[in-house]
């Protein structure tokens, strides 16, 4: 099952764990929005995401975007909000200024 794997002749499938993901046939990798690190997979900083599993790196989100810690992808900001690049929130206008989705 996805998230799970065996070695040859095995008998029971072994979880992946919660960071970590798997295709048939295939070892457990780091998932989405997580990046190998010596023991485990680490998860993406905020301001930062992967969107892939397995091997690479986590790219910084651009102005008008976030992510949370861990983050397959960069979010759009809400109307009226703002944020610089490698944002882990967007910050609401000042009173009397607006924004508007790209």
């Amino acid at each position: 099952a996805a998230g799970s794997f065996s070695d040859s002749g095995a008998t029971v499938c072994t979880d992946c764990g919660p960071t970590k993901s798997s295709f048939p046939g295939s070892a457990c990798v780091c998932d989405y929005g997580h990046i190998p690190d010596a023991q485990d997979c680490t998860p993406c900083e905020g301001g930062t995401a992967k969107d892939q599993i397995g091997a690479g790196t986590c790219e910084t989100c651009i102005a008008g975007t976030y992510a949370p810690e861990g983050s397959r992808h960069c979010l759009g900001c809400p109307p009226n909000t703002v944020s610089d690049a490698h944002a882990v929130a967007c910050t609401d206008c000042d009173a009397g200024e607006f924004s508007v989705s790209n």
